[in-house]
């Protein structure tokens, strides 16, 4: 299901204290406006209705993605939040109900700790892709494009959407600002069939990002 409460902000703007509704988990066949607004980022951007100041707030949030059998869990990046995720995914995998269902039905499950990344990972499945192809694809890419003046300097690259030739549209965002480029989808299939090869399984809660794309690659 879905859930959400509404809390107290103050805006860093003008101190006006308003209401912001926070959503402690989304469910995208539930609350499919809820999902929309979290893969384009609204979900988390506060409006100050004082002075309309706009500014981010991050919170926890569980995105349940029914139709592709997966979730994606967002936490802060402290060592003792993740430590948490994971001592509470393990709790629930030892109800063996719940294990059974999750395990017997191909669930996925991710852990992210940034925003964008959670709206990455509801993107990807959204277009119905692997993420582990995708993190080895944004990897190759920023590797190959290392001397690109149109790609700023220490960029993080993310999966935005598939155009209308099925190219990947990938964003860079760095300090400097952000700018999109357009992958041919033969590297993502050839990825993805690689992926399959050396893991043939995908299960359990999991970070798969550029540290697991890099850490699979360098695997001989």
């Amino acid at each position: 299901m879905s859930r959400q409460q509404e809390v107290d902000i103050t805006c860093p703007g003008c101190g006006f204290t308003g209401r912001f509704v926070i959503w402690d988990s989304v469910n995208n066949v539930l609350s499919p406006e809820a999902a929309q607004k979290l893969i384009d980022g609204s979900l988390f951007l506060y409006e100050c209705p004082n002075c309309g100041e706009k500014n981010q707030v991050f919170y926890a949030c569980l995105y349940h993605d029914m139709e592709h059998r997966a979730m994606v869990q967002l936490v802060s990046d402290t060592e003792e939040s993740v430590k948490k995720a994971f001592e509470t995914y393990e709790k629930l995998m030892g109800d063996g109900i719940v294990k059974e269902i999750n395990f017997d039905s191909g669930y996925k499950h991710r852990l992210v700790t940034d925003i964008n990344s959670l709206r990455e990972k509801a993107s990807i499945l959204r277009d119905e892709l692997d993420d582990r192809a995708v993190e080895l694809m944004k990897l190759i890419v920023l590797a190959g494009n290392a001397d690109n003046d149109q790609i700023p300097s220490g960029a993080t690259a993310y999966y935005v959407c598939l155009d209308e030739g099925s190219d990947f549209v990938l964003e860079f965002v760095s300090d400097e600002g952000a700018v999109s480029a357009s992958v041919g989808r033969e590297m993502y299939d050839s990825l993805a069939e690689l992926v399959r090869e050396r893991e043939p399984e995908d299960k359990g809660l999991r970070f798969i990002d550029s540290q697991w794309a890099y850490e699979l690659l360098s695997e001989r």
